[in-house]
Order: structure tokens, then sequence, then C-alpha cells
């Protein structure tokens, strides 16, 4: 199952609205990474991280049109997915950028090119050293 629309708002951690052509709100979390822990306030690099993935996610989504491979929908238009704007599949990009981890208990519902793509992206970050993935600054 699909659902395609305009991206209007993003909410918490790795979830956004859309309003699809007959003006229906649905609410979708990108599906395969795992959830971040309970917020710090006292954790600027915390707040950072939450406030960078809110910007990489608005950037790839707000505004455009996303189309979701939903695997999983509620009658109360809550659910979860992989977003694609374009060919981008944007649950990857966040992986890749090190700004998500894969819950690989999280993969079965998703179609192989779509777990092989969020496992492939990972590894990338691992290699990169990127975002979750970079060395812990030294402490003296």
């Amino acid at each position: 199952e699909a659902g395609s629309g305009q991206a209007i708002k993003l909410m918490e951690d790795y979830s956004f609205q859309l309003k699809d052509d007959r003006g229906q709100v649905f609410s979708f979390r990108l599906v395969g990474l795992a959830p971040l822990p309970p917020q710090n306030p006292a954790s600027k690099t915390e707040r950072e991280f939450r406030q960078e993935i809110q910007s990489r996610l608005s950037g790839l989504i707000l505004s455009n049109q996303v189309r979701v491979a939903v695997t999983h929908l509620s009658e109360s238009r809550a659910g979860l997915g992989v977003a694609y704007v374009g060919e981008t599949n944007v649950n990857a990009a966040l992986v890749e950028a090190g700004l998500g981890k894969v819950k690989r208990e999280f993969l079965s519902g998703l179609t192989r090119k779509e777990q092989f793509a969020l496992i492939r992206a990972e590894s990338k970050a691992r290699e990169k050293k990127a975002g979750l993935w970079q060395e812990p600054a030294e402490t003296n």
C-alpha cells in the first residue's frame, strides 16, 4: 500500500504529517529506524543532534510531494512506512547521514530492496563515522 501527498508538518523525531489529494491528513513515522532515547534537556549535544534530524528531514520532505510505502496504517490514519521524495529513500538518507540507526527487528515488513537500502546506508555511515558513528570526543 502506498500513500502520497504533500508533507505539511514535522513531528517528533522521525515523524511527519502528510496531506493527500483529498485533503486527508496522515501521520507517518519512518520505519526501520531505532527510536531515539528519551530526551535529556540538559544535553546540548543531544538537542543539537535532534535539531539536525529535524533540519535534514525538513530539507528532504517539508512542502514536497512525498510517497510513502506504508507498512502499517491505523484507522486513525497513523502509520509506519518508507518515505520517498522522487527516487530518494528518505529513511536511508537519514541513516546514511548518521542521523539514525537501523533497528533490524523493524525491517520485516519492508521489501528486500528497502531492507538492503537501510542496512547499506548504516554501513556507509559507520565507514564515514558520520553522526551517531563519530568517535567520542576525548575528555582529559
